[in-house]
């Protein structure tokens, strides 16, 4: 039974799972560290925590919390829930739907919220790990679980939130995931696609382009034509993230996970393409968003 779940989770994790690799840089260590994209604030936070480490579990848990009152702050609280509950390792592992492991108190009480999906999280690990003992006698490993979710952009029209996951639950590396979510302050609907997704042909010169500078600034030069051969994509043809590509300050972000588009050591594929020269395929809230509209 624990063999069958442990083999379900790494199969999950790596098609969809953190952060820049190709070094690969640590996951865990850019899971603790959010980048400012250096915008005007108009959303203040609180840095809420859940934190509970012995020498068997690693389980903790950060988020950037909205402070004060309205429906933008709602808006956004919700949406912080309902990442925690994806991300949540019941969840991940396919072992509970979301309304068994949804946090159902008061949005505005943002302890009470990361508690309970710190406590989802660490129950599930040590049921994992008595499992694990029955089955190999002893774990002789420490579980970690590290969850962020931190505002990296706050614009007058849009909020954009990273959240970054590490897990490990033995083996030869853990499992990460990367992944940016944008809300719309006028509506407080959390946006389902910034980039129209019919035109990934068009885009191949920015996508193509786009990997390269991630190479780069990972400090291995490779040529245009070499990309074929080193990637996990069908007729040299990379596709849009399966993630929805998110707005930030400057452009558009992409975040091919683990797996996603090349082997684990290529580490998460992340980039950002200016609006300048993505403009032609944004969706026309997009547009609106980033006031590059006609």
């Amino acid at each position: 039974m624990y063999m069958e779940k442990l083999k379900l989770f790494v199969a999950i994790m790596a098609v969809s799972c953190v952060f820049v690799g190709c070094k690969v840089k640590s996951a865990q260590t850019l899971a603790e560290n959010h980048v400012d994209l250096g915008t005007t604030d108009s959303i203040v936070t609180d840095s809420v925590k859940f934190e509970n480490i012995d020498s068997a579990v690693s389980c903790r848990i950060k988020v950037d919390f909205p402070l004060g009152e309205g429906a933008l702050a709602d808006s956004v609280r919700a949406m912080i829930s309902r990442q925690l509950s994806l991300v949540s390792l019941p969840m991940v592992m396919s072992l509970e739907d979301s309304t068994q492991t949804a946090y159902a108190g008061s949005l505005s009480d943002g302890q009470a919220m990361v508690s309970h999906y710190g406590e989802v999280t660490e129950r599930q690990i040590r049921k994992d790990q008595q499992e694990l003992a029955a089955f190999n006698g002893k774990v002789s490993f420490q579980y970690q679980y590290l969850a962020t979710l931190g505002k990296v952009t706050d614009t007058e029209r849009y909020l954009t939130y990273a959240v970054d996951t590490y897990c490990y639950m033995g083996g030869a590396h853990g499992s990460s995931l990367s992944y940016a979510v944008n809300v719309d302050k006028t509506t407080g609907e959390t946006l389902q696609q910034v980039v129209d997704t019919t035109k990934t042909r068009e885009l191949q010169p920015l996508l193509r382009a786009g990997v390269l500078r991630y190479f780069k600034d990972c400090g291995q030069e490779v040529k245009e034509s070499e990309l074929a051969s080193m990637l996990f994509v069908k007729d040299g043809i990379i596709p849009l993230p399966a993630r929805t590509p998110t707005l930030v300050d400057g452009g558009v972000r992409l975040d091919y996970q683990q797996y996603e588009i090349g082997p684990y050591a290529l580490g998460i594929v992340t980039f950002t393409i200016p609006y300048t020269d993505i403009k032609p395929w944004l969706t026309e809230q997009a547009k609106q968003l980033v006031g590059v509209a006609e």
